[in-house]
């Protein structure tokens, strides 16, 4: 297991880089210029040669690569070109929010989706596991901005039991800071919820017919330990990998629901930087998000072996 841990870890690496070296080209590809976009009325061909030069633009784009990857590997992430401040600065002041939201939606939904995935797995075509289905279909077709307003409609304007929007530091007080992430973190939820529901279902419903169930069944052991010491064990191996990828994914694809909510997290300051054409913001989230996707994957791997001894890495 400590080779295959360190293995991956190297493997890591060249795939965080490679994201990157991507990611740096891409960037470069697509249409426009920063300097343009930051000069607006006051562009001269003599002023955005000047400003080109300030931010190192105008050097080949080889050299660009090699001194920000130089800098990279030194924990330096560069300065942003529309506010001149650091990446590292303004990841830092926004991630947070985003780590905040995350969290709190991945927990809501692994509470909602495992008891009612396992009920509707355990009583197939009944009225439990039609309810279920339902809301299934529908967490997943909604999108999450709509979830987003209706719950701030109902709990913030209706009932005024919660903020609507804006984010609040913990250094303020835990609950002013909870309050502030119960609706966003709600939203996220839903959709995380409805996805694992399915595929604890999903995985249920496949592994009560395996014939060592049926075995478990005749030797006269007791339900609660075919279900949850054999059953549920073996049903939750996707389950651990469609959660270790969407809390990975929740992380980036926060930028609706952070919108909605008016919180100044990843999500925005990604969707801010790539219209500003600010690269070295882009990397530097995008890099961020390479990192959490990798590790995720690791993780999982790493649970397969516990959920399942028969998976043995060597």
């Amino acid at each position: 297991m400590t080779q295959y841990i360190i293995r991956r870890l190297i493997y890591s690496i060249f795939i965080i880089w490679g994201c990157a070296t991507i990611v740096f080209f891409m960037l470069r590809l697509v249409p426009g210029d920063p300097v343009s976009a930051m000069l607006g009325i006051e562009y001269t061909p003599e002023a955005a040669a000047q400003l080109r030069k300030n931010l190192g633009l105008d050097q080949p784009i080889y050299v660009q690569y090699v001194k920000w990857m130089g800098n990279v590997l030194h924990g330096d992430l560069g300065k942003s070109i529309d506010t001149r401040e650091s990446v590292t600065g303004q990841i830092l002041s926004a991630f947070p929010k985003t780590l905040s939201i995350t969290v709190l939606g991945f927990i809501i939904g692994a509470v909602v989706a495992l008891p009612m995935g396992i009920l509707a797995g355990l009583r197939r075509d009944s009225v439990f596991d039609w309810i279920a289905s339902t809301s299934t279909f529908v967490g997943i077709s909604l999108p999450t901005f709509w979830f987003g307003i209706v719950f701030i409609l109902i709990f913030a304007v209706e009932f005024r039991w919660l903020p609507s929007v804006g984010y609040v530091s913990p250094r303020e007080g835990i609950w002013p800071w909870f309050s502030h992430l119960i609706l966003p973190g709600l939203a996220a939820g839903v959709g995380e919820a409805a996805i694992l529901m399915r595929f604890v279902r999903a995985g249920l419903l496949e592994t009560m017919g395996s014939d060592y169930i049926r075995t478990a069944r005749a030797k006269g052991l007791p339900s609660s330990k075919i279900i949850f010491t054999h059953a549920m064990r073996n049903s939750m191996i996707p389950v651990v990998t469609v959660a270790g990828l969407s809390i990975a994914g929740l992380l980036g694809g926060l930028v609706i629901t952070e919108t909605v909510f008016s919180i100044s997290g990843i999500g925005r300051l990604l969707t801010v930087a790539i219209f500003a054409k600010d690269y070295p913001i882009v990397q530097g989230v995008i890099l961020l998000i390479t990192l959490f996707f990798v590790l995720a994957n690791l993780v999982v791997d790493i649970l397969y072996t516990f959920l399942d001894p028969r998976i043995r890495y060597g």
